[in-house]
């Protein structure tokens, strides 16, 4: 005996739609908010404030969110500025968090379902052509300035 019938969709409480991917695109021309001066900030800090601000993910920010990026400034000038590793070992961990809370990582960009639109350009001509997605490329020389 086969069972009953399902309900008509228009009667289905959950419909389970899928959610939808955000495309963000970078806009170097996006003013950059000036850091508070409640303290001499670091070169690399300063750095790190604009690209923030001119990277793709800051046309997700509201205002609401820059108590929280303040804080991930402070905290990124404060490791730094760490004298030891034990410092470094904590303010690392703090820093972990805070950027993925800001979208700041690959992790949590796909659980947030953003996608760079240099990405998505790849993904899409990958898809199109049956080519393997080849990396997005960064400068990530700056990490290696001092």
């Amino acid at each position: 005996m086969p069972g009953p019938a399902p309900k008509p969709a228009a009667l289905r409480a959950r419909t389970n739609s899928e959610s939808q991917e955000v495309v963000l695109v970078a806009d170097p021309d996006r003013e950059v908010p000036p850091l508070p001066a409640v303290r001499r900030w670091q070169d690399t800090t300063h750095d790190f404030w604009a690209t923030l601000w001119t990277s793709p993910m800051a046309q997700m920010y509201v205002p609401a969110d820059m108590p929280g990026l303040l804080r991930l400034a402070m905290t990124m000038d404060d490791y730094l500025r760490a004298e030891t590793s034990e410092e470094r070992r904590a303010l690392s961990s703090e820093l972990r968090q805070l950027e993925k809370k800001f979208g700041l990582d690959p992790e949590s960009r796909t659980k947030l379902r953003w996608m760079i639109s240099e990405a998505e350009s790849a993904r899409q001509r990958a898809t199109h052509t049956g080519a393997p997605v080849p990396p997005v490329s960064a400068d990530r020389s700056i990490l290696f300035e001092s």
